[in-house]
């Protein structure tokens, strides 16, 4: 059986890459051309979580959770800070059987560049050669290049089954009815060619992630309002969203709910539940079916960033002056 390794990610302004305690000479070309930058924190962790013989670890492998926040803050946790205006006690439970960083930096302040961070271990201008803006609409293609080593091609690599749920928002190659790749922009989603465009080239699936369900860009902020489940589309986007149909807490926490296109039935407002749901099912089937294997799940959560939505399970759960709660 493998030992379960809980690894809780937060985020200061948008998204965090985390430098292990003790860095690793891991930087440089592979044989096979690819960068290796990518293993800097998660080749470390299985022998920090580990106690025992040489032997064991090399035996055993930690299973590896990461649950990435949109601007959540350093002092948002009871574990980090015990004035915290609510309490977090399974977080902090997370944080006190897993490992608790103090020492993380933001690779960038929005999402797309730092997501690509964390997946490549990497600067963004190693994609662009420049910066890197957000993604919005059909926004692509993918700033993880081919022949770029993913955190989960990585892990899958070592005999992990890897799986990622959420927000991706690293760009995607998107098509229409001609073949022609289109570019960013709400009024393009329109024009996206379904058919033509999956199996996603670019999608976690094609990144080193063996189950995906995923929003293309921030699940309640940019449109396209779509659901990928595995490189496929189950539903096109083809119904105008409002905001004026979201709750709208206090009467100010709606904004940064762009309009755009959507598909039928798409969730705002349980979104990361809905998340949280297809990572159990992930987690707990493969816990079943192959209890020896480790496995690398990726929760990509959108709650503490705007629109503030919260489930109604939530709402009022704390007595913080905000409804982030």
């Amino acid at each position: 059986m493998t030992t379960l390794l809980t690894l809780a990610v937060f985020a200061l302004t948008t998204s965090v890459a985390l430098n292990a305690a003790t860095p690793l000479p891991l930087n440089g070309p592979r044989a096979d051309g690819k960068d290796v930058d990518a293993a800097f924190a998660l080749a470390s962790l299985s022998g920090m979580t580990h106690w025992g013989s040489a032997a064991t670890i090399e035996k055993s492998l930690p299973n590896i959770i990461i649950i990435y926040a949109d601007d959540l803050g350093y002092g948002d946790l009871s574990s980090y800070n015990a004035k915290s205006a609510y309490s977090t006690p399974r977080l902090d439970r997370m944080a006190a059987e897993g490992i608790r960083f103090t020492d993380a930096h933001s690779p960038s302040t929005i999402c797309s560049p730092s997501r690509y961070g964390l997946y490549s271990g990497q600067q963004i201008y190693r994609s662009t050669g420049r910066g890197g803006g957000a993604f919005e609409g059909p926004g692509g293609p993918s700033y993880l290049k081919p022949g770029t080593l993913t955190l989960g091609e990585m892990l899958r690599e070592q005999g992990y089954r890897t799986g990622v749920f959420g927000k991706w928002h690293v760009g995607l190659t998107w098509l229409d009815e001609n073949s022609k790749r289109l570019g960013g922009g709400f009024k393009n989603a329109l024009l996206i060619d379904y058919e033509k465009s999956t199996p996603l080239v670019d999608g976690p699936n094609a990144r080193g992630f063996d189950e995906s369900f995923v929003t293309p860009n921030c699940p309640t902020t940019d449109p396209l309002y779509i659901y990928i489940e595995n490189g496929m589309v189950p539903i096109p986007a083809n119904q105008r969203h409002k905001r004026a149909n979201l709750p709208n807490p206090g009467g100010k926490w709606r904004w940064d709910n762009d309009e755009g296109w959507m598909s039928p039935g798409y969730e705002f407002v349980e979104a990361d539940l809905l998340f949280y749901d297809k990572m159990q099912t992930f987690i707990t089937g493969h816990r079943k079916d192959n209890p020896d294997q480790p496995f690398f799940a990726v929760l990509s959560t959108q709650i503490c960033h705007a629109p503030v939505l919260p489930a109604p399970k939530f709402r009022d759960a704390t007595s913080a002056l905000r409804p982030r709660a």
